[in-house]
């Protein structure tokens, strides 16, 4: 199928040259941002995107030696406007629990020093003096207050050209950023939409889904081969065991689809689709089931357990979506892989592997 793919891409080069530069012209481009990308034989196709990723520490340092070439890329392309772009701001957060967040802090603050920029490490959130963490791999990542001062975010003395946010902070924080007139990656508008309250899977898939079917028409590909199909449904309590049966049902649509879809493709595996919250996990695990049946038996067996979001068992929208069909990688492992994206230039990635998935 990949290779079915690329030959519909160089056939149709010019068409979809256009196409990536009029929706280029749309959207303003993130500076950084990741792609979990699933996908096997036949199907292939984005189940995530983040724009506030995790994980650059965790690339290979080949990937990483590009960073500082595709960062003058992204600014020369997307920021031009601003003379002498020198000094840039990260915003992260101190809150956070898991140390690997800092490492990903400590790598991308290095690698825009390697593209000769001052940086400077801060935070929205309201503390009165640097504080100092540490990551999982030793390093300190020291983080200072900021004040907006004359419509500028500054970090003490330090008045930045551009401000890199890393952390998807709550309305309230983010409204400082309001009349900030210094350039924001993510931009504001996409700042106000991150949070679990605003955001919802089924956004994604839905934007995702509609540029399948463009980008599909061009190469002339059945769209079904990049799309990610779902079904919503709303008003569901898991723990009371309200709304099940609408679960049910469209999962059993869902699957019935699939299954002419994977008898015309030659898929020998069964259909299955995955269960979530359409606003974010909260607590609640992600299922795998492969027939209705499946997921009432699960009831049964108290599998599905207080799985609301945080502090409360109440579940208003559920995600139904199709599992990709997936190629074993490694050891027979299932498995995903992440890309991580200066602008618009791949910069690496790595393959998530599971026992199962």
């Amino acid at each position: 199928m990949v290779e079915t793919l690329i030959s519909s891409m160089k056939k149709n080069s010019y068409g979809v040259s256009a196409w990536f530069d009029k929706h280029l012209k749309r959207i303003p481009v993130p500076l950084l941002t990741s792609v979990t990308i699933r996908g096997g034989d036949v199907k292939i196709a984005p189940v995530d995107i983040q724009l506030f990723p995790t994980g650059l520490s965790n690339l290979c340092k080949t990937d990483l030696k590009t960073a500082p070439k595709l960062l003058k890329l992204y600014f020369k392309q997307y920021h031009s406007d601003i003379p002498r772009l020198k000094k840039i701001l990260l915003l992260a957060t101190v809150e956070e629990s898991n140390p690997f967040y800092y490492d990903h802090i400590h790598t991308l603050a290095l690698l825009l020093k390697k593209g000769n920029y001052q940086v400077e490490i801060g935070t929205l959130e309201p503390i009165e003096a640097p504080v100092s963490l540490k990551t999982h791999a030793g390093e300190t990542v020291r983080i200072v207050p900021t004040s907006v001062e004359h419509r500028r975010l500054h970090a003490g003395s330090f008045d930045p050209h551009f401000i890199l946010v890393t952390h998807a902070f709550t309305p309230l924080v983010t409204s400082k950023l309001t009349d900030v007139v210094q350039t924001l990656s993510p931009p504001l508008k996409m700042l106000s939409t991150t949070r679990p309250t605003k955001h919802r899977k089924s956004d994604y898939f839905s934007i995702f889904n509609r540029l399948a079917d463009e980008f599909s028409a061009i190469i002339s590909i059945d769209p079904w081969l990049l799309r990610t199909e779902f079904q919503i449904e709303t008003h569901v309590n898991f723990d009371e065991k309200n709304g099940i049966e609408k679960v049910a049902k469209s999962a059993e649509i869902l699957l019935g689809i699939m299954g002419m879809k994977y008898k015309e493709y030659g898929i020998k595996t069964p259909p299955a689709v995955r269960i979530v919250n359409n606003a974010g996990t909260y607590g609640m695990g992600m299922l795998s089931v492969r027939s209705s049946g499946e997921l009432a038996s699960l009831f049964v067996k108290k599998k599905i357990k207080k799985q609301g979001v945080k502090g409360s068992s109440i579940i208003n929208d559920v995600l139904i979506r199709e599992e990709i069909p997936q190629t074993p990688t490694f050891d027979e492992a299932n498995g995903e892989t992440v890309i991580y994206l200066i602008g618009n230039e791949v910069l690496g990635g790595y393959v998530k592997t599971y026992a199962e998935i």
